[in-house]
Parts: structure tokens; C-alpha cells; sequence
């Protein structure tokens, strides 16, 4: 799949921002996926990857070791007790994500992904990467470049991943509008979580209770928020969340939820039953697709597309945090790690 070509028609946006929205402008809504599309362009993004991922050889922490794949993949000093912000860069084949310190230094560099999109850091403090081209996840382990396990998600294109408490694993799959299910170590989907009325799953998250939430593209309007409660298809419900354009889901303090709308360009915080709190941030000519939250909730953090960089602020005040700055072509994905003694 080659998702460099599913585009919003505004200046060079690429599929992934697009697949996660990631562009300013408008005039994308009802489109073949996430942008107008030419008849050789929607051929070009229905295709799949149809080469074997080749694993890197391993590179501890510490070391100057380097992957060539593709790029150049490395780590510098990435210390078991780091907090890390990740930022997924989705540009073509030779996309990465790239890890800071949260004083936005550079310490970590996975590259030879196939248009990594969505990011999550589980308890272990091990990365997930929905490797949207490569039609799977790849899970690493902090310091390291080389994955230590790939959930299989044939024929679809996964732009995000979850871990409910139970261990279960939830993979939203874009193109045809469902929710990959995976007991733990199990590589391939046990099960598929659906919406009639979804035409396009962007993100996707799971609460402290085993509720799964997601937001979506429908058939029939512009978007909205599924709950899968108990991670089940018959806990099925639509909340009450108009979207203009969806993006990134999370679970939140006190049993709410904070999303992202990508046309609004705005994070707003809702009750689990869909009823604004009142807190909410803009990014003004920023364009947060995909965004992550500290453990102490005070901070959240995003890949801003328009800007070529990522970015956090204080929440719900909005105020500006840090900026985290690389070569980024189309960043997307963020997600923090907050170490084991959280931030």
C-alpha cells in the first residue's frame, strides 16, 4: 500500500497525514479515504506491501551501532529510567519514529518501517508502532531498534494500536472501517470489532474498566466515537460526539476521554457518555492528527504536520511546553513513555 498517495488536496500533505489527517485545509470530507483522490492514485493506495519485513540486527542502548535498511537507525544513551516522547514520521517507505528526552533531545532512531502511523506504550515501557504499509504492529523494546514482536493484521491498513488491561490488543484499520482483536503473544487477530456505519477507523483506546473507544469516519456524516464496551461487539454503542474530521482517542482522569478533531483542530475533553467537560485546546495553524498524555495528566503531546515538528502544552490551559525538532517528512504518531516512576 502505498499510502503516499492517499492526500488531502492541499499542498504535500502524504497518505499517512492523511490517513490520520495531518494536513491543514479543508475539502477532503467524502472522499475515497481520507482526500480526493485520481483513479491511479486510489489504485496506488489499495495496493499492499507485497515484500517479506526484514528485522534489523539488534543495537543496544548506548552503542553507535547502525541499521541500513533504509535509513539510519541509532540510539544514544537511552537509559532504562528516561521518560521519552516518540513521533512517528510516515514519509514513504523509509519512515521512522524517533524518540526525545522531554527536553527534546534526540536519543533514539527506528527506521526501515513501512508508513508508521499511531504509537502506544504499554506498561513495560515497550513501543508499538501501527505499520500502516506493512499491514501489521511492530512492538520494540525500549533502547532498541529491532522488534521484539509483530501482530500480524493481514489485508488491512493499521493506523493505531491499544492494550486493554486484560492484556488484549486493538488495532483500528482504515480502509475497511474495523478493529482488530489479539490475545497477548498471539500474532495473529482472534476477532474483529465492527460499525455498520463506519466507512473508516482512525484511532482507537481502551479505558482502566476494559472499554474500547474509537473514533471514526461514518457512512452517512463526518465523524464520530464508537465504544465497544468490554471490548466487545455487542457492547456496541455511537456516543453522542459530533467530529468534523477524526483523530486520535485517549483515555482520560476520572473515567473521561480527550479527542482530537483534525478540521477543528482542537483537543476537547468528554464525560465516557459524551458530554463536553468544558476543557478543550486549540493548535491554531497547527494540525495535531495523533497525541499522547502524560500520566500525571497535565501534558499532552502531538506530531504537528503543517509544522514539520511535534510539539506539547500544558492541559487544559494550553499554554506551550516543548517543541521536538527532526528531519520530519510528515510526522504523525505520539506517544509518551513515561519511565517507571511516570511523569
Amino acid at each position: 500500500m502505498d499510502i503516499s498517495s492517499l492526500v488531502r488536496p492541499v499542498l504535500t500533505c502524504t497518505l499517512a497525514a492523511a490517513l490520520l489527517g495531518g494536513c491543514s485545509g479543508g475539502g477532503y470530507k467524502g472522499s475515497s479515504l481520507a482526500g480526493g483522490l485520481t483513479p491511479d492514485a486510489k489504485a496506488s493506495s489499495e495496493r499492499r506491501a507485497d515484500v517479506l519485513y526484514r528485522h534489523p540486527p539488534v543495537v543496544l542502548p548506548g552503542s553507535n551501532a547502525r541499521d541500513e535498511r533504509v535509513g539510519k537507525s541509532f540510539v544514544r544513551d537511552v537509559k532504562a529510567t528516561m521518560p521519552l516522547a516518540y513521533i512517528s514520521d510516515v514519509y514513504t517507505i523509509s519512515g521512522a519514529v524517533y524518540g526525545f528526552s522531554l527536553a527534546g533531545v534526540l536519543k533514539i532512531k527506528i527506521t526501515g518501517l513501512s508508513e508508521p502511523q499511531g504509537l502506544f506504550v504499554d506498561k513495560k515501557e515497550n513501543l508499538w508502532v501501527a505499520n500502516t504499509a506493512a499491514n501489521n504492529i511492530e512492538v520494540f523494546a525500549k533502547g532498541s531498534v529491532r522488534p521484539i514482536a509483530t501482530y500480524n493484521d493481514p489485508n488491512q491498513a493499521p493506523v493505531d494500536v491499544t492494550m486493554c488491561p486484560n492484556g488484549k490488543i486493538y488495532v483500528s484499520n482504515i480502509t475497511t472501517g474495523t478493529i482488530s482483536v489479539y490475545s497477548p503473544g498471539k500474532p495473529n487477530p482472534i476477532g474483529m470489532l465492527s460499525d455498520p456505519n463506519d466507512s473508516k477507523t482512525y484511532f482507537v483506546t481502551c479505558d482502566a474498566a476494559g472499554n474500547v473507544f474509537s473514533t471514526f469516519l461514518a457512512i452517512s456524516s463526518d465523524g464520530a466515537v464508537d465504544e465497544y464496551r468490554k471490548g466487545a461487539q455487542s457492547g456496541l454503542v455511537t456516543l453522542p460526539i459530533p467530529l468534523e474530521f477524526p483523530g486520535a482517542i485517549k483515555a482520560y482522569r476520572a473515567g473521561n476521554l480527550l479527542i482530537d478533531d483534525q478540521e477543528a483542530r482542537t483537543i476537547t475533553e468528554y464525560t465516557e457518555a459524551g458530554a463536553p467537560t468544558g476543557n478543550a485546546i486549540s493548535f491554531g495553524s497547527g494540525d495535531v492528527a495523533d497525541f499522547g498524555i502524560t500520566r500525571n495528566d497535565r501534558t499532552v503531546g502531538g506530531a504537528d504536520t503543517p509544522n514539520l515538528d511535534g510539539k506539547s502544552w500544558f492541559f487544559p490551559s494550553g499554554a506551550p511546553q516543548q517543541t521536538y525538532n527532526a528531519p520530519f517528512k510528515d510526522p504523525i504518531g505520539f506517544a509518551y513513555d513515561p519511565g517507571p516512576k511516570g511523569i
